[in-house]
């Protein structure tokens, strides 16, 4: 279950699991700097894009770089690109290297 200021969620890697305690980034970002305006969010969250993405809230940054991982995501919880758009990002370039795909997503206005 989600709780919006902290939850434990175990992520599978394979046949192995991790079990981290996780802030949402909207609630990090508030109680860090108050209600200023994010410029822009750098992720390398190695396949939990998606539910960064979630805990943002509020918060929305008008650039997003990612290093997404499409094999992670697929499993998880859906496609990062996808939810992106829909919450106003416009893609405004992707590159392939290796099995990641790099991503810098912009605010529409």
């Amino acid at each position: 279950t989600y709780d919006p200021t902290v939850r434990s969620d175990s992520y599978a890697l394979g046949s192995k699991g991790v079990e981290v305690s996780v802030l949402d980034l909207s609630t990090t970002i508030t109680s860090a700097f108050g209600s200023r305006r994010v410029d822009f969010v750098k992720m390398d969250v190695e396949g939990a894009e998606n539910w960064v993405i979630t805990g943002m809230g509020k918060i929305r940054p008008q650039h997003i770089f990612i290093e997404i991982h499409p094999d992670y995501v697929r499993k998880v919880n859906g496609n990062t690109r996808e939810m992106l758009v829909r919450k106003g990002y416009q893609v405004i370039e992707c590159e392939e290297r290796g099995p990641q795909i790099h991503c810098h997503f912009a605010l529409n206005h």
